[in-house]
């Protein structure tokens, strides 16, 4: 099953159009257990044609976080070299979300050169990082869920992994959501 992309919702002001890339809640809650596709592997499991500026990302079949960052700041170069002015770009260990100026009067046109960056630099990082996420002392997403799950009165122990972590949305969904929010603030 392939992990569904982050809902792209488009706004449209008098000047510009903007794109912000929003994680749902219920994309939030459901987002890993779908990620069966993008699971970690050796560089063999690279799939042929995958860019040179992911392959390298992808070789040891963990995308950290710093490498999805990474990412995100190339595509964003692509975007300012293609004529996209950034007006504002988030990041947070959960996703991120852009907003900007294109230099295009078709959407059509506009989708086409989004999708050249996006998939120059993102297309296959951004599923696997999502995908690698798990309980681990560097992962501060995991830790800070179980730290705060444990705080609202759902035990779960320190080594629990982020299948572990999700089940719990369904004991308390608006908790499981608050800690969510809390664990993805820098």
């Amino acid at each position: 099953m392939r992990r569904p992309s982050l809902a792209r919702r488009k706004e449209l002001d008098s000047t510009s159009r903007q794109v912000k890339l929003v994680a749902s809640v219920v994309i939030t809650v459901t987002l890993f257990a779908a990620c069966a596709d993008a699971s970690p592997g050796s560089s063999s499991d690279v799939p042929i044609g995958v860019p040179d500026a992911q392959r390298t990302i992808l070789e040891d079949g963990v995308v950290t976080y710093g490498e999805f960052e990474s990412s995100i700041y190339a595509t964003t170069r692509c975007l300012e070299a293609g004529g996209f002015t950034i007006k504002e770009l988030s990041i947070q260990v959960s996703g991120w979300s852009l907003s900007y100026a294109s230099p295009y009067e078709d959407a059509g046109d506009e989708d086409a050169a989004y999708k050249e960056c996006h998939d120059e630099y993102m297309s296959h990082v951004e599923p696997t990082y999502f995908s690698t996420i798990e309980s681990s002392d560097d992962d501060p997403v995991t830790t800070a869920m179980i730290a705060c799950l444990n705080d609202i009165g759902i035990p779960l122990d320190a080594d629990a992994t982020w299948s572990d972590i999700q089940s719990m949305a369904d004991i308390d969904p608006v908790g499981w959501v608050q800690c969510r929010s809390e664990a993805d603030s820098p």
